[in-house]
């Protein structure tokens, strides 16, 4: 078996069970007979639905539903494994369930996963593509795109003891550093570093902790999701100035005439 497929919408039938469901899908990828029972229990016992092998579907939960479509997609242990939107519907904790099973699964097989829950890349991508209206815009490694995109950014997100205090950080961070300031709310906010090294960032937060009454600090990287939205908004910069071309190549045709 070379091929699993897991679809974006559920293609179950409402009054067959599912134990039914791996029992048909195994026939029909010539699984031999002996082992369809055995292969079918551990399936769903595997991705937590062994509980409900004979409810019909119908009466399934969403997440549930989504948990025997995976079942059926890998039914005769294909060595590739396409799952399209896998957590949809899904409520956050039985998501993080899943993502266990996931990460058990690609171990033994190559999976190639489609989402728009970028914490679920963040959680199980080793290589990652990014398309935009329907474009490939990149791929990589997770650190890759970071890196590149991100522009080796760090997130400082502080509180001071008071608004004032926080101003005057993101004063010194903007000239010093040439940092800018994310978000802001009062004697909070986030300041983004970009192509500053992780130990200068920290350095520049300690000189002025005392002096600023700095009292909670939180570094990060660059995430995923503001990698997708930088490469979202270079495409519309993009598509922007292709147009205003267009435009200028339709005007100078005009005088020409």
């Amino acid at each position: 078996m070379l091929l699993g497929y897991c679809p974006q919408f559920d293609a179950l039938h409402d009054e067959m069970t599912p134990t039914e469901h791996l029992y048909f899908y195994s026939r029909l990828k010539g699984v031999r007979e002996h082992l369809i029972e055995r292969s079918s229990l551990e399936l769903l016992e595997s991705l937590g639905v062994y509980d409900y092998k004979d409810t019909p579907t119908r009466a399934l939960s969403g997440g549930n539903k989504r948990k025997v479509s995976l079942a059926i997609a890998l039914v005769g242990d294909p060595h590739v494994l396409l799952l399209d939107e896998p957590s949809a519907g899904m409520d956050p904790l039985a998501r993080r369930e899943l993502w266990k099973s996931l990460r058990k699964i690609a171990e033994k097989r190559s999976v190639v996963l489609t989402t728009h829950h970028l914490e679920e890349v963040e959680s199980l991508a080793h290589r990652v593509a990014i398309m935009v209206d329907g474009s490939l815009r990149c791929i990589g490694t997770l650190q890759h795109l970071k890196s590149k995109f991100g522009q080796g950014a760090y997130e400082v997100e502080l509180k001071c003891d008071s608004e004032a205090h926080f101003a005057a950080f993101a004063t010194a961070a903007e000239r010093e550093k040439g940092a800018v300031v994310a978000e802001r709310h009062g004697q909070r906010g986030i300041v983004t570093f970009a192509g500053v090294k992780l130990s200068a960032i920290f350095a520049f937060v300690a000189e002025r902790r005392a002096a600023l009454g700095i009292q909670d600090v939180a570094v990060n990287q660059t995430s995923i999701e503001q990698v997708f939205l930088r490469i979202s908004k270079e495409k519309e910069a993009s598509e922007l100035a292709n147009a205003g071309g267009d435009d200028e190549a339709r005007e100078d045709g005009a005088h020409n005439l």
